[in-house]
């Protein structure tokens, strides 16, 4: 019910469906939880959110008995002017020890949900220990221009027609604008997640140019080693995506395109790490910019080595750093 008016009739014939089609298998998943921290001796619990079906029952059956460990998966980025959304990243739900990336992250927990020293766990990003090892061994060919166009998502705050619509042109004048610089390959890489306006994505780009290689499961890796520069295309300016970092880790500068053009005051920004295209009237300069001016090309690589300096800690020795602070 909103404001005395009631929806159930909406959803209650669907809702009845979905339970009765998945009710069999929740009650086997949360069994066979039950068995496994009955008949286990484990020493510790670690786990990437705290709102997934699997995690949900393993974090409920253990009722904060076993000693458990949420690791930030994403690469977060908060200030008290966007602090509403950081729900997506589930902290207030979660009440035993967070690893984190690095000292932005602690500070913002500690500020705004004034977590305890104690329950924060300055791991650096395991996921990126890779990035770090094999970051000598790129290609010195760079001859990609790798675009990466975050979808949106259902969670999305400002999920309209418009926004839909906006992609659509923006994403036609990147690929046409780009297409003018016959040295390079255009490429796309396409978020890994299962979601409908990822396939809408792949479909404009097929039509825009049909030759254009499109990526999802690849690993981004391998291609921001060939890359000479770096396009993202952000529906929301809250939302920064992890894609970012990485190339910042390769020494690739990047153009975020900001569709909602808004600009939080995120350490990122404030630092200069990214250049933000938050204004479509700029666009095709600031494509110019990030492929042609050695000033501004160098400007971003210094200022996101600064940026990782800050943001990230234990750089290439992530994982082993978190390894020890379990209890065996």
């Amino acid at each position: 019910m909103f404001d005395g008016i009631s929806f159930w009739d909406c959803i209650e014939k669907k809702l009845l469906e979905i339970f009765e089609s998945r009710c069999e298998w929740y009650i086997l998943l949360i069994n066979g939880v039950a068995r496994i921290i009955q008949n286990y001796n484990i020493k510790s619990i670690i786990s990437f959110n705290v709102i997934g079906e699997t995690e949900k029952a393993v974090l409920g059956i253990n009722d904060n008995i076993i000693p458990s460990i949420m690791l930030v998966h994403a690469f977060d980025n908060y200030s008290a002017e966007s602090a509403r959304y950081d729900i997506l990243s589930m902290y207030s739900l979660f009440n035993d020890k967070i690893a984190v990336w690095g000292d932005v992250q602690k500070e913002y927990l500690q500020k705004a949900h004034g977590i305890d020293n104690e329950r924060i766990i300055l791991s650096g990003s395991p996921r990126h220990d890779k990035f770090f090892r094999d970051k000598e061994m790129k290609n010195k060919q760079k001859k990609i221009i790798l675009i990466t166009p975050r979808p949106i998502i259902e969670t999305a705050i400002h999920k309209k027609v418009e926004l839909y619509k906006k992609y659509e042109i923006i994403l036609k004048q990147i690929i046409n604008h780009l297409q003018n610089f016959k040295e390079f390959e255009i490429v796309i890489k396409i978020h890994p997640g299962l979601d409908l306006h990822s396939l809408e994505i792949k479909k404009i780009i097929k039509k825009i140019n049909s030759n254009i290689p499109i990526y999802q499961n690849i690993s981004i890796q391998k291609l921001f080693e060939r890359s000479w520069a770096h396009v993202n295309i952000s529906p929301e300016g809250f939302d920064i995506s992890t894609v970012l970092m990485e190339s910042m880790i390769l020494n690739v500068p990047s153009l975020n395109v900001i569709l909602d053009e808004k600009i939080f005051d995120y350490e990122i920004n404030k630092m200069n790490a990214i250049l933000n295209c938050p204004n479509m009237s700029e666009l095709a300069q600031n494509l110019d910019n990030l492929i042609l001016d050695k000033k501004i090309r160098g400007s971003l690589k210094t200022n996101s080595q600064n940026f990782l300096k800050r943001y990230l800690c234990n750089m290439g020795n992530a994982s082993k750093c978190l390894v020890d602070t379990l209890d065996f």
